[in-house]
């Protein structure tokens, strides 16, 4: 197995991954931005790395006046909520996939103000 590298005392391995996400999650988005609809959340969510996602299960709800909500960090606009389902190997990876979203959502002037998720048992 020469393109296994072991990394650290614990002999841990670093290289591919052998099988499929199993972990299938939905994540609830709070957006901010005015051209929230499912054409640029899909783009965007099919170039965030290694990401498996079920485009025709993306919903938006958009709000007719933003809607101001309370957050730890203080009060936030928000003009829609954003739920995908997204497939991952474990929980801890979905901060930096909404992180990444978050990045190519700015391209259409679209802010992540913050997120939920819970595990999908529908799957």
């Amino acid at each position: 197995m020469k393109h296994l590298k072991s990394i650290n005392e614990y002999h841990r391995t670093v290289g591919f991954r052998y099988s499929e996400p199993k972990e299938s999650y939905i994540v609830s988005i709070l957006c901010r931005g005015n051209d929230i609809i499912s054409y640029n959340i899909n783009n965007c969510l099919a170039k965030v790395t290694d990401l498996k996602f079920k485009p025709d299960e993306t919903k938006i709800q958009k709000f007719e006046e933003p809607m101001m909500v309370e957050l730890k960090d203080g009060m936030f606009q928000v003009n829609a909520v954003v739920d995908i389902t997204i497939t991952v190997y474990n929980d801890k990876e979905i901060n930096a996939i909404v992180e990444e979203l978050d990045r190519k959502l700015d391209f259409y002037n679209i802010q992540v103000v913050d997120f939920k998720y819970k595990e999908n048992l529908e799957d």
